[in-house]
């Protein structure tokens, strides 16, 4: 077999849309993702924020239900890794087997607030479980996306999985390799790309964007100039092709929901934790309370000078061992009043399987739609 770069099940979704994607890192939102899967793996709340705990906990009490029923030989493997040979490698949140029953269930955790597509990514964990272990004859895969307001969707598969999805990834890959294949813009991955600056599929102007694509543009492209609701609907579709257009797009909208009571049809505000904060002016008495509560160093707090919660959190775990999530709900106690919590806010689709063109064509009112 040639050589090629191996992608994990993760990143199969979104290469799968366009062979050229790469995905630009989100520090606030990667480092939440980390802590609640940190959550889901340990069981453990401690540190996280009362909406985080539910989320946790009510895929907690999912596994709990999965297990129940699988009978006194199931096993349950956390954060195991998982292999399809030469074709690609990773690892599931939860492997769940009875090997009895000759059935296993593996559970993808997602902690994300918008609909995405994770079936080609589930679809290869349940076809590496099925070729690492002969005894299972079915694998049931549950995506758990509890923000959502869905408690999984699931799917079943017999041992023909492992041969069409090994063909669906030697596909893929052949399309990554071809050096003549172009990028293909979609809707759900071009705002989240770190190569959407100069693709090529991506065009040059938002007008040139917006026609391809087939949308109709805003009658003002300047982003503090649109006042129609009409209008912000059309340019907050068309943003999250841009960069810096997009950036200024989305702010003016965020606003106008936020403070004049607005609405951009078919979107909701979003207001959603920024990690425990505290203000520069109060970094002097925090600086006190920990040292006199917490029995701190000097050389402990000069380390973590910006007094960042979560950098502070995983500076003690690193030299006073224990777990990060322990000392992060040790530093919230402690502190009270003097940090406080940060909120971001942006507008996030309604429904992300309603296409931009049918939400553009019914001016954000998604009932006419249907179902």
């Amino acid at each position: 077999m040639a050589k090629h770069a191996r992608y994990s099940p993760s990143k199969l979704d979104a290469l799968q849309k366009c062979v050229r994607f790469k995905h630009i890192p989100m520090e606030d939102a990667a480092t939440e993702g980390t802590d609640l899967h940190t959550a889901f793996e340990t069981g453990s709340l401690t540190g996280l924020t009362p909406e985080q705990s539910d989320v946790v906990q009510q895929a907690l009490d999912y596994v709990g239900s999965l297990m129940a029923g699988l009978g006194l030989d199931a096993i349950e493997i956390r954060e195991g890794n998982c292999e399809l040979k030469d074709l690609t490698y990773g690892q599931y949140d939860r492997l769940l087997l009875s090997a009895n029953r000759k059935i296993a269930h593996v559970v993808d955790f997602k902690g994300i607030r918008v609909e995405s597509d994770h079936g080609f990514q589930v679809r290869t964990y349940a076809a590496a479980t099925l070729e690492a272990d002969p005894r299972i004859e079915t694998v049931t895969t549950h995506v758990l996306a509890p923000r959502l307001g869905q408690a999984t969707d699931v799917a079943t598969y017999g041992r023909e999985l492992i041969a069409s999805v090994r063909a669906e990834i030697a596909a893929l890959y052949a399309e990554i390799d071809d050096p003549w294949r172009p990028p293909t813009p979609h809707e759900d991955i071009c705002g989240r790309c770190a190569n959407a600056a100069g693709c090529p599929a991506m065009g040059v102007t938002a007008m040139t964007v917006a026609k391809a694509i087939g949308l109709p543009a805003p009658s003002e492209f300047a982003p503090d100039k649109i006042t129609s609701e009409y209008d912000r609907l059309v340019a907050q579709v068309i943003a999250v092709a841009l960069l810096n257009w997009a950036d200024q797009i989305k702010k003016n909208n965020t606003a106008y929901v936020a403070e004049s009571g607005g609405e951009v049809p078919g979107f909701k505000l979003i207001t959603s934790s920024t990690g425990l904060r505290i203000p520069k002016e109060s970094t002097g008495e925090a600086v006190m309370v920990l040292k006199e509560r917490m029995s701190l160093s000097e050389d402990e707090l000069w380390s973590a000078a910006s007094l960042s919660p979560g950098r502070l959190a995983d500076l003690l775990t690193e030299t006073r061992g224990g777990l990060k999530a322990d000392y992060k709900q040790q530093i919230q106690d402690v502190l009270g009043d003097i940090a406080h919590e940060g909120t971001k806010r942006y507008l996030q689709k309604v429904k992300r399987k309603v296409s931009d063109a049918d939400l553009i064509q019914c001016g954000g009112n998604i009932e006419l739609l249907g179902e």
